[in-house]
């Protein structure tokens, strides 16, 4: 502490500035609003996405409920088909119908083979969007999603 008096000709100096703006004209609030805006925006779009998403679900639900039934009646459709071709096969050989007769009942029959298979192609892919939609497996009743853990 002695020597703190001896050279007071040398001196050292120590520069220290400090900005601190008292007014920013509105600028830290106007960012802070702009801030709240876009999370309020962004909560909105992933609501509106959500609805969205549930009722592209609604509606494969439905179209895959539609297309059950269709194979219902396409499979019934078919069988009433193939068993008026064997009647009127049956009656083509005893004679009393003749082959045009015959023929028109064969298409038939093949047109609603046609239609049940077409059916039962729009069921499964119906069944397989549904399913791709909700990520689950309803026969084995669980999960899907474990699929896609995997792989990250």
């Amino acid at each position: 502490m002695a020597d703190t008096y001896k050279n007071l000709s040398r001196q050292d100096y120590i520069n220290l500035n400090l900005s601190v703006p008292l007014i920013d004209w509105g600028l830290r609030k106007g960012r802070y609003n702009l801030v709240c805006k876009q999370r309020e925006a962004q909560i909105a779009s992933i609501k509106q996405d959500k609805i969205d998403f549930e009722e592209i679900v609604v509606r494969e639900i439905a179209i895959f409920n539609v297309q059950q039934n269709l194979v219902k009646s396409a499979k019934e459709a078919s069988s009433v088909a193939k068993e008026a071709f064997e009647i009127s096969k049956i009656k083509y050989m005893i004679g009393q119908v003749d082959v045009n007769n015959l023929i028109i009942q064969l298409d038939r029959k093949d047109n609603a083979l046609r239609n049940y298979i077409n059916a039962l192609q729009s069921y499964w892919a119906a069944y397989y969007a549904v399913r791709k939609l909700t990520l689950y497996d309803f026969e084995k009743n669980e999960s899907l999603d474990i699929f896609f853990y995997r792989y990250k």
